[in-house]
């Protein structure tokens, strides 16, 4: 059965009598439409379909079982290497380095390919049924626009989502040796989950706006790569060129502009999940706190004063999560102004 079939069955026609998709449809301008679509996935075609066909697959079995398997490997050698640091300089207690070296190790491979794979299984969805010709019978079908877009990217990430998931023994075992808390392993899983979230809100968005897959694919590469990438190294040298303008006469400085330069910087650091992971982990060991803290600047007249901020990983989470419900709206949107 396909898609289209799916839409006009039982399912597809719980939109109801005219007279009520005529009410769903005002309804569908206010962004509240998303949750809605989101809490219905359950019972979505599109999801349903899909979900079907990627599982049944052989593919996904083979891709779960070489994440796994790379993850293992790279715990092992870890292990290894971390056990032989430690008889060569003359034993002692290792549990806590060794906590620490296995969770980050396994963690940061694990967030690079959330990173760079998220996009690959949404950048061709809406493309690809504009190639295939199937675009305007999709959006043309009883099912609301949010639901087919909320649907493509939620079938689209719960492979994802999956694969994250399963990884969650590799990382836990770090728990057995010391070094790492549980709350380190919740924080961490849902920087993973909010990272696969922007990653593939991008991808359907630029998949929404390009005619092509391939170009849709490289266009949302480049975006990821220049957020991931770009932004951490462009920001370093602002950073850097500014610390070294201003760093000699800091002291001279209004104290509001001290901590308009903190926020800054602290945005930008929670910008990219790589520096945001790196910054909540020093923040935790030097304030010993994974929510707020304070740090003090001085103005000029010799007063000091204690800067609030929260810790990385909170900015990042709501930013990313504020930031992909938007972009989620706006391809919702681009594909309403298709259905006409």
């Amino acid at each position: 059965m396909t898609v289209s079939e799916q839409m006009a069955g039982p399912e597809g026609g719980q939109t109801g009598e005219p007279g009520a998709r005529k009410g769903r449809g005002r309804r569908e301008r206010s962004a509240s439409g998303v949750w809605r679509a989101v809490r219905t996935q359950g019972k979505n075609p599109i999801v349903l379909k899909e979900l079907r066909g990627r599982m049944r697959g052989w593919r996904a079995a083979v891709v779960l079982t070489v994440h796994l398997t790379v993850l293992s490997c790279l715990a092992s050698i870890v292990y290894l290497s971390v056990a032989e640091s430690a008889r060569s300089s003359g034993g002692g207690s290792i549990g806590q380095t060794m906590g620490q070296a296995l969770f980050y190790s396994t963690y940061m491979l694990l967030l690079t390919l959330v990173v760079f794979l998220s996009p690959a299984f949404t950048a061709g969805t809406i493309s690809g049924e504009r190639e295939r010709k199937t675009l305007d019978l999709l959006i043309t079908t009883l099912l609301p626009t949010r639901s087919v877009v909320v649907g493509k990217l939620a079938s689209a990430q719960a492979y994802i989502v999956l694969l994250i998931l399963a990884a969650l023994p590799i990382q836990s075992l770090a728990l057995m040796f010391g070094g790492i808390v549980l709350s380190e392993v919740l924080i961490g899983t849902l920087i993973l989950l909010v990272t696969a979230l922007i990653a593939g809100s991008v991808g359907i968005f630029v998949s929404s706006l390009v005619k092509s897959s391939i170009a849709s694919t490289v266009v949302t590469y480049a975006v990821i790569l220049l957020c991931s990438v770009g932004l951490p190294i462009a920001a370093s040298i602002v950073l850097s060129l500014l610390g070294n303008i201003i760093g000699p006469a800091i002291d001279n400085v209004r104290w509001v502009w001290q901590a308009a330069l903190v926020y800054v910087a602290g945005f930008l650091i929670c910008a990219n999940p790589f520096a945001t992971a790196v910054a909540t982990k020093l923040i935790e060991q030097e304030e010993n706190t994974l929510l707020f803290f304070t740090i003090p600047i001085h103005d000029p007249g010799g007063r000091s004063y204690n800067i609030p901020l929260v810790s990385p990983w909170i900015v990042y989470v709501l930013f990313n999560s504020l930031l992909s419900a938007l972009l989620i709206i706006a391809t919702i949107l681009v594909l309403r102004r298709k259905r006409g």
